[in-house]
């Protein structure tokens, strides 16, 4: 039994340290990712042709004006940079589109099981009004408004919220 739970603890060791090494590898690939490729390269580029010119006696501007390629090269990069960036951001969007929609059905489900579970009506009511609350409450603070400015009069009117919980709400919120 003693042989058993030691390699249990060196198995949990063992994936720790593994664990430890991803979240390593996820953080030094965030950091370049996060970096503008065209800033990098031209921090790393830059002082390389300097040094190599000027030791040649020549200066820089003569390099650029006789160099086609180095030109090209450059728009290359740029057009690579400018297509990575654009993936990046992409990517930021589709990740917040993808919570965004797991928010809202996960809002559904909490309204769905308060009507399944919950008996009395007045309560299950409350409960789904304040499901769709919390999502109009979200959007409104993504967008940097208050509820109470940008749906919260509708959903009055609608008789989802009232104006007690639409002023306690935009108190909280402040």
């Amino acid at each position: 039994a003693e042989e058993a739970a030691n390699e249990a603890a060196g198995e949990a060791e063992a994936e720790a340290s593994r664990d430890a090494r991803k979240m390593q590898l996820e953080f030094f690939y965030n950091i370049i990712a996060g970096a503008d490729p065209l800033v990098v390269f031209l921090v790393s580029l830059l002082p390389t042709i300097w040094v190599n010119h000027t030791s040649q006696g020549k200066s820089l501007s003569s390099l650029l004006s006789n160099s086609k390629a180095a030109i090209g090269t450059l728009g290359a990069f740029y057009s690579f940079a400018l297509v990575f960036r654009t993936n990046i951001c992409y990517a930021r969007w589709w990740e917040g589109r993808s919570l965004w929609g797991t928010m809202l059905v996960n809002s559904i489900r909490i309204a769905q099981q308060g009507r399944l579970w919950i008996h009395d009506k007045e309560l299950r009511d409350r409960l789904s009004c304040l499901a769709i609350t919390f999502a109009y409450a979200c959007k409104a603070r993504l967008r940097g408004h208050s509820l109470k400015e940008d749906d919260g009069p509708g959903l009055v009117e609608r008789g989802v919220l009232t104006n007690t919980e639409l002023r306690a709400i935009d108190i909280q919120n402040t």
